[in-house]
């Protein structure tokens, strides 16, 4: 009886899975169905928008070329799209051109779903409004028609999960309902057993009190059975409520997997319009402004969809920033100029950083400035603050009408989505907030210019600096960039001093010495006081100048200086060092078995800056070179052991003489020999008998005094 029972109550199971999955299935079909109707209606309405005002202006191939970019930029997929004349002929289409009509039948005035070999396609009248129409448009035959043909999309794996889960629901209640059946069964047979026993009461009276014990015992086992079927009844509740959750959660997740999985790729086909569009505007751009925006299109790609951990290579600020100073000012508009402002600590540590995001952000940075109308100068900040929770703060601020409004408003939203394919700079420094864990602050008023401050903790390593001057003088106009760099300024030298005046400059030049005069030079042309001023000090005083770019060569006329914009920290530093270097004796070897060229040669470097060494074999050469350093070395052709040529292909092979001077001494220099000469590694040569001024010349040329 009971398998009898457990028969039919699988029968009925399973008629009830198969109708649950036939409903199932058919509401899920008609609810991707409504929605994908909706969506193709609103995509056709918003395609009619896009298309209205092109009908007339543009060409057969325009028409295709923006059908083409509807379809890439569509949120359903869709597999073409066509244009349509009135009289039903093909204007342009895009995508599966052979599942497109050449021509369609239907006139209709209203939008249309029709049902064809290819599938379901939605029909779209286009028509042109006019001021002659006005309001009778929905009387007059359409200019144009809009055929869209969607991608078919299958519907059984999204039904798939819920009847997965209606299954297991309903398997778990059928198993809970054969139990009890079950223990129903038992609980009912016992009490048969009981009734039935009709001969207890033939039994005599010494029985009954066994009877009453198996009936006591038989309520006790009644009891338990009916606890433990209630426990039992309560762990089948609480699996089927945590199977439940485990359902929910894994749909919540599934959801959100989704609804990720969809932004990001919107953002994707997003960056690859907004890279496509770039390319077709290159001949609007400079080519350094080009190829900058497009290495941060590539940069933003890389760190927005394949994001990676960042390096900590250490960096030396000081040695990096001139390095970016030819690509950055390639950047600027012409006219426009900038000026590096350094910290203090630049020179003191080395940065912990990917030299290609900081390489980037400023790069950013300084695109987002020149946005600003009529800027014509910028003043950039790189400083680090050696705190105990060190930063790094790169600060630009320039003159100018100020960003324009739409740019401001996008920074205040704090998003990198929804941008154009020129604001890739904000894009992009507002990725550098999150993977710098950085501060971005943008200030732009009408009129007053703009601010854009970019500030991130950093590691620090720190490094060995010795300042190599003792007093230095610092003159800059512009008081308030003299005042930014007086900190940096001030690890260069022991003692600094500065003035912005020109006769301050002056009584400072009279009062004190200073061991080196750094001038940031004016924009005007050199007077007649400033000439004078520089001839006298120029002589006796170490002078580094500076000069922007339009009167340059003006200031290039009266002494030896270099672009506003090329000063950095490091460029002070190796000036220092090289004027040490220069204040040395430089020395000079002569090599020559003529004892009368040795004291001819003597007399005539006796009152000039330069140590003088002799040898009179190529062995004794080989021998002082390998203990000393020569500046430049004067080699006899014949020497009695040896050939100059190969005492100096020896020399070149010396570590420290792969670029020495050598110059061959030799009474004669046929072309022939000049090329042997050339190919041994000399530099140049001097005959014999020697010429005071050509040695001289020669000595002057190769920096030896």
């Amino acid at each position: 009886m009971l398998t009898q029972l457990f028969r039919n109550l699988t029968l009925i199971y399973v008629a009830a899975c198969l109708m649950l999955a036939a409903v199932l299935f058919s509401w899920q079909v008609r609810v991707a169905d409504q929605q994908a109707q909706r969506q193709l209606q609103q995509y056709a309405d918003l395609l009619k928008i896009s298309l209205k005002p092109l009908l007339l202006q543009t060409s057969a191939e325009q028409l295709s070329s923006h059908l083409n970019e509807l379809q890439f930029s569509a949120l359903l997929p869709i597999a073409a799209l066509g244009v349509y004349q009135s009289d039903g002929i093909q204007l342009a289409s895009t995508g599966a051109l052979t599942a497109l009509p050449s021509k369609i039948e239907t006139q209709s005035r209203q939008y249309q779903l029709l049902q064809t070999e290819q599938g379901r396609v939605a029909l779209q009248p286009l028509m042109i409004w006019s001021a002659a129409s006005g309001q009778f448009d929905h009387f007059k035959t359409p200019d144009a028609f809009l055929l869209i043909l969607p991608e078919t999309a299958e519907t059984w794996p999204s039904v798939l999960l819920p009847l997965s889960i209606s299954g297991l629901i309903f398997t778990v209640f059928f198993m809970l309902t054969l139990w009890m059946v079950y223990l129903w069964q038992q609980q009912r047979n016992l009490w048969l057993d009981r009734l039935t026993a009709v001969d207890t009461e033939t039994r005599g009276l010494s029985n009954v009190p066994s009877d009453v014990q198996a009936l006591l015992d038989w309520r006790v086992q009644a009891e338990q059975q009916q606890l433990s079927l209630q426990q039992q009844l309560e762990n089948a509740a609480q699996q089927q409520q945590f199977l439940q959750q485990q359902c929910t959660a894994q749909q919540q997740q599934s959801s959100v997997l989704t609804e990720q999985a969809d932004i990001l790729r919107q953002q994707m086909s997003a960056w690859l319009q907004h890279c496509k569009l770039l390319w077709q505007r290159q001949e609007q751009l400079s080519v350094a402004v080009f190829q900058t925006l497009l290495r941060l299109h590539f940069l933003y790609g890389l760190f927005q969809f394949n994001p990676r951990s960042l390096k900590k290579d250490p960096l030396s600020l000081v040695h990096w920033l001139p390095q970016q100073f030819g690509a950055l000012h390639k950047i600027l508009a012409q006219g426009t100029s900038i000026d590096w402002v350094e910290g203090p600590d630049n020179i003191n540590f080395d940065v912990l950083l990917d030299e290609e995001v900081l390489q980037a952000s400023l790069q950013a940075m300084l695109l987002l400035a020149v946005r600003s109308e009529n800027t014509q100068r910028i003043l950039c900040r790189v400083t680090l603050e050696a705190t105990a929770q060190p930063h790094l703060l790169l600060h630009l601020s320039c003159d100018g009408n100020g960003l324009p409004a739409h740019i401001i408003e996008h920074i205040s939203q704090a998003k990198s989505s929804n941008w154009q394919w020129r604001d890739v700079d904000v894009a992009l420094l507002q990725l550098m907030v999150k993977l710098l864990q950085a501060e971005l602050q943008v200030q732009s008023l009408e009129g007053l210019g703009s601010s854009i401050r970019l500030r991130f903790p950093v590691a620090l390593q720190g490094v060995t600096f010795s300042s190599p001057v003792d007093r230095l003088l610092v003159f800059d106009q512009d008081s308030d960039r003299l005042q930014g760099r007086l900190a940096g300024l001030a690890s260069q030298a022991v003692q600094v001093s500065a003035c912005s005046h020109f006769s301050e400059l002056k009584r400072k030049l009279e009062q004190t010495a200073p061991q080196r005069l750094l001038m940031f030079l004016p924009a005007e042309q050199p007077n007649e006081a400033w000439q004078q001023l520089i001839s006298s000090y120029q002589a006796s005083i170490n002078i580094q100048a500076f000069a922007p770019e339009l009167t340059l060569s003006h200031w290039q006329a009266l002494l030896p200086c270099i672009a506003s914009a090329e000063f950095s920290l490091m460029m002070l530093q190796q000036h220092a060092v090289e004027v040490l270097k220069s204040q040395r004796h430089k020395s000079l070897l002569v090599v020559d078995d003529n004892e009368t060229n040795q004291a001819f040669i003597n007399i005539l470097l006796q009152n000039k800056p330069v140590q003088l060494a002799s040898a009179l074999t190529g062995k004794q050469v080989l021998q002082l070179c390998l203990h000393q350093q020569f500046d430049m070395i004067l080699l006899d052709i014949r020497l009695p052991d040896m050939s100059g040529i190969e005492v100096a292909k020896q020399l070149r092979a010396l570590p420290g003489y792969q670029h020495t001077p050598i110059l061959a001494f030799t009474a004669h220099a046929l072309p022939a020999e000049i090329a042997e000469f050339k190919k041994a590694g000399m530099d140049d040569i001097l005959l014999k008998p020697l010429e005071p001024s050509k040695f001289a010349a020669l000595l002057a040329h190769y920096q030896l005094h």
